[in-house]
């Protein structure tokens, strides 16, 4: 996510709140659903755009 321009926190295991907050301003920005779901979607979704 940090390619993309959004900050996930640190790469510790633990999808915490800052990890949250980048998947909802990732999600907010391309006007995606908003459910705070990490899936294989979203992940394809990242990949596709540079991330």
């Amino acid at each position: 996510m940090r390619r993309l321009g959004y900050n996930p926190g640190p790469a510790d295991g633990i999808a915490g709140q800052a990890t949250a907050r980048a998947v909802q301003a990732y999600k907010s920005d391309w006007g995606l659903p908003q459910d705070n779901m990490i899936t294989p979607d979203l992940l394809r979704h990242m990949r596709q755009h540079g991330g």
